[in-house]
């Protein structure tokens, strides 16, 4: 099989366009959580669960926080929620990756930092139950 140089696999904006969907399904997937917290508990007894402060689960919920997989995991855990990741290949022929979504200029042009891992191990997690 021949290499292929990823580089031309698209162009520059169907890039940024598959940039943008990734972005959306991640808070897609973290608002789903974060109602589903509100729906079932408040921030302390979820923090309690989790052996970590109120204000950490309230610095997860906001919108611009980018949680780490494992913060994912374990806040989903706790709730009762299965995360199940899906995967698909994106044809050059796609023009539009992504629908509905404003702030494209602002994903694209903006780098996301990841914040330093504040949750507990899932070990941790297991064992308060």
């Amino acid at each position: 099989m021949a290499s292929q140089r990823l580089e031309d696999l698209h162009t520059p904006e169907q890039y940024i366009r598959l940039a943008a969907t990734l972005e959306s399904d991640w808070l897609k997937l973290k608002h789903y959580l974060v109602q589903r917290r509100k729906d079932l508990t408040d921030p302390k007894h979820l923090a309690d669960f989790l052996d970590i402060t109120e204000q950490e689960v309230l610095d997860f919920e906001q919108y611009d926080y980018d949680p780490t997989k494992s913060q994912l995991n374990e806040y989903a855990m706790a709730l009762g929620v299965r995360i199940q990741p899906t995967a698909h290949e994106v044809a050059n022929s796609e023009t539009t990756i992504f629908a509905n979504n404003e702030h494209v200029a602002d994903i694209a042009s903006s780098p996301i930092s990841l914040p330093d891992s504040q949750f507990s191990t899932l070990g941790r997690v297991v064992q308060n139950v």
